[in-house]
């Protein structure tokens, strides 16, 4: 029975420590981070987004769905600046 209880305790204080060493990595990797700001006054990237839907929506039949779809690319190109995605 004694056994057992500190088997328990071990893996508590163990569990406990990897637990907290775990935690202060991955908050100190956020720290360490600088946010990339996307340049959004590109006017390129945004005329050559907006001809790809524009290629699209026609090429489909649907030039409703082209301001979505325009969202959607301008999306993807923020969050690929971000994550630093093709570079």
């Amino acid at each position: 029975m004694l056994l057992i209880v500190l088997l328990i305790v071990a893996a508590t204080l163990a569990g406990a420590l990897s637990g907290s060493l775990t935690a202060r990595r991955l908050l100190r990797r956020r720290e360490e981070r600088v946010p990339v700001q996307p340049d959004e006054s590109d006017p390129w990237v945004s005329a050559e987004i907006d001809q790809a839907v524009a290629r699209w929506a026609m090429e489909h039949g649907r030039p409703e769905a082209a301001g979505l779809m325009a969202d959607k690319l301008h999306l993807l190109h923020r969050l690929s600046q971000r994550r630093r995605w093709w570079t």
